[in-house]
This record gives C-alpha cells, sequence and structure tokens, in this order.
C-alpha cells in the first residue's frame, strides 16, 4: 500500500488538532483497530496464506513493543526509588498507629519525640515518592500515590495542625516549631487505626493496593497513562 496507503488510513493531521486526535485514538484503542484495518488491506496484494501470517506477525510485534516498552535507566531509577518510599511511608504509617509511639519510653525518649520522629519519616518518604513518580513507569503504584496526595489534600487543614503543610508542587513540609506546639493526641487521632475514615487508615488503604501497570499499552491495545499524569493530574484537580 505504501506511504500514500498507509496515510489513507491513519490520516496526516497536523497541528495541535492533530496530535490530540492521534494521542486520542490511541488511548481508546482505535490504534489497534486501524493497525489491523491497515494490515487487513495489505493481505490483498499477497498470497492469502503468507499474508495473513505475515500481517498477524507485523501486528503481534507492534502490540508487543507499545505493551512492553524498554525502561530508560532513568525511569529503572525512578521505579526502585517509588517502591522503597511507598515502603519507608508504611512503615512510619504502622509507627504513627501503634500504641508504643505514645508512650513515653522509662529512661528513653518522650512520646512526643518519637511522633516527631515517625512524622518527620513519613513527610520524607512522602515526598520521595511524589518525585520519583514523575519519571517512573510504574502507573498502578503512581495511581495509588496519587489518591494518597487525594487524602492528603482533604486533610490539610488537620495536617497544619501538627506542623504538615502543603506545597505547590504537592510535596510536604514539617515544621518542628509548629509541631511542638501541638497536641500529640491530635497526631493519633489524625493517623488512628482504629478508624477506618481517619487520615492514616485511608493513606495505608491505598498504599495497600496490589498490582501495576507499567506505562504503554495494556493487554487490549489501549493506552495506559504515564505515572507523571496520574500524580500530576490529582494534584492539580485538588487544589
Amino acid at each position: 500500500m505504501g506511504i500514500n496507503g498507509f496515510d489513507s488510513i491513519f490520516g496526516t493531521p497536523s497541528g495541535l488538532a492533530g496530535m490530540l486526535g492521534d494521542y486520542n485514538s490511541i488511548r481508546s484503542g482505535s490504534y489497534k483497530k486501524l493497525l489491523k484495518s491497515y494490515y487487513d488491506q495489505s493481505v490483498g496484494k499477497t498470497s492469502a496464506r503468507s499474508g495473513s501470517t505475515e500481517t498477524s506477525n507485523v501486528l503481534d510485534r507492534i502490540l508487543e513493543e507499545r505493551k512492553h516498552p524498554s525502561i530508560s535507566a532513568e525511569a529503572s531509577a525512578a521505579n526502585s526509588t517509588l517502591m522503597s518510599s511507598v515502603t519507608s511511608m508504611k512503615t512510619s504509617l504502622k509507627t504513627l498507629q501503634g500504641e508504643k509511639t505514645y508512650e513515653d519510653t522509662t529512661g528513653g525518649s518522650t512520646a512526643r519525640d518519637k511522633v516527631k520522629t515517625a512524622l518527620k519519616n513519613y513527610v520524607s518518604a512522602y515526598n520521595d515518592a511524589v518525585e520519583s513518580s514523575k519519571k517512573s513507569t510504574m502507573a498502578k503504584v503512581s495511581s495509588n500515590l496519587a489518591g494518597v496526595m487525594k487524602a492528603t489534600k482533604e486533610k490539610e487543614k488537620a495536617l497544619q495542625e501538627i506542623g504538615i503543610t502543603i506545597g505547590h508542587d504537592g510535596t510536604l513540609s514539617f515544621n518542628e516549631k509548629k509541631y511542638q506546639t501541638a497536641n500529640v493526641a491530635k497526631v493519633k487521632e489524625l493517623f488512628s487505626s482504629d478508624d477506618t475514615l481517619s487520615y492514616g487508615s485511608k493513606t495505608a488503604s491505598l498504599l495497600d493496593r496490589k498490582g501495576n501497570v507499567t506505562t504503554g499499552y495494556s493487554s487490549d491495545g489501549t493506552y495506559a497513562p504515564t505515572a507523571g499524569d496520574l500524580v500530576s493530574k490529582m494534584y492539580d484537580s485538588s487544589k
């Protein structure tokens, strides 16, 4: 069919409108249908058997490349950081939900000091997760994180009362001076595992969602958005 034939099926869009059209076609799965249509027409110029086999092989190869794109070293490093950061967030949440965290240790740390350390660790891990997700290809994990960011935004006022504020880029800041004047009981209530609607419970539940989808194409040929898209969209919509 040649280049002109290919263009007759896929079109030759130009400008922003064309780019958006292509993007929407990929997302909706139309891309897969168009590929199949193109190669099915190509079969007419070859023998039925050989054309069918060639079409199937080419189509499978193209779709496979899109379902499993190669991952750059930068993305691989971001994936690793994202996973370790999420693990650290879970560890900090578990500490903040533990009864012993809110008890003074005889001859050791006070409850306030232990809570402060746990909060600082949580904020640090949270920020690492947000930053790494922007370059990660782990869309499912980033989708979970986007949910956490939304839950964080919803509890912004309560978090401010214990010294945690949200930045314009979605990352958190911990004000130790503000924390020192806060009621530690409010921290316990905010992260309580007994209340399924508490910030701590909702966040832990979101982070525990199973599965992962890497960026690219799903098994049916539809487009999976990038991790950065998911996190950025969630934060922007929650402003």
